[in-house]
């Protein structure tokens, strides 16, 4: 069986006895203090602010496993086999399995919230490909709750074909699915978002078209949408000075101020 591992670093603080003031980050130094191995192949790894580590580990092991955050240590693994029927959605029947890529946790703590690359089980049987189009018609997948006290999926909700990266957004009251067929059209593949610090605009790279995409999130409205490089893969909010910054696969990083 192949081991996946997670490698995790942590960054020292250079505090002196008579100095405690608190240290850049950008002045200190990261040291390897803990390999964590067993029955993973994450995709993905996300930290709840509160204390706990999930790792999202796809068709591969078909689960979720939750860390203690300052032990680092495992609490539960979780798998990803649902009933759909006891989750509220008719014309299935058995049990599912999912492939859990990503996660993101509620601004309360009080949920993970984990896509699904793919479900598997009776009825699914046209799994989707990291590019495909809504022409394609593969089969729409699903994205877990999961509640952090139970540490149980106590809810689920159809969304697109192949839904990855997932965000909620800071007022608590929506939570954001690339590839989510409650649609709005930013692009072609849809790859990474991120929301402003106020919550009121999302801002989306389109892979294959080369843009970002500035979208209101009250209606979903698109605001603005730039041609940015080729193969922007990634987006950040920034919000002390109130840009915005894109990865661009070919190996750029471009700056955009959002602050008028």
């Amino acid at each position: 069986m192949r081991i996946r591992l997670i490698v995790i670093l942590v960054a020292l603080s250079l505090v002196t006895p008579q100095v405690m003031a608190e240290t850049l980050s950008s002045d200190s130094k990261m040291k390897l203090i803990s390999t964590i191995t067993g029955d993973i192949a994450p995709k993905s790894v996300r930290a709840s602010g509160t204390g706990y580590v999930s790792a999202h580990n796809m068709m591969y092991r078909h689960s979720v496993t939750i860390y203690d955050a300052k032990e680092i240590s495992l609490i539960k693994t979780i798998p990803d086999r649902v009933d759909l029927t006891k989750l509220g959605f008719s014309g299935y029947s058995g049990t599912h399995r999912g492939a859990p890529v990503e996660g993101a946790y509620s601004p309360d703590g009080e949920h993970l919230y984990v896509t699904n690359y793919a479900m598997y089980g009776k009825g699914f049987n046209r799994e989707g490909t990291d590019i495909c189009r809504p022409s394609n018609n593969y089969d729409r997948s699903f994205l877990y709750r999961i509640d952090t006290t139970s540490w149980e999926i106590d809810a689920a909700y159809k969304v697109g074909v192949v839904p990855k990266v997932v965000e909620v957004s800071p007022d608590n009251n929506y939570v954001l699915v690339t590839k989510m067929i409650k649609t709005v059209r930013t692009g072609n593949a849809a790859r990474s978002l991120d929301i402003s610090s106020d919550g009121s605009a999302l801002y989306v790279v389109n892979y294959t078209s080369d843009t970002i995409s500035k979208v209101r999130a009250s209606d979903l409205k698109v605001l603005q949408k730039i041609n940015v490089c080729n193969e922007p893969i990634g987006v950040t909010y920034e919000p002390v000075n109130q840009r915005v910054w894109v990865a661009c696969y070919g190996g750029a990083i471009k700056v955009f101020s959002d602050s008028q």
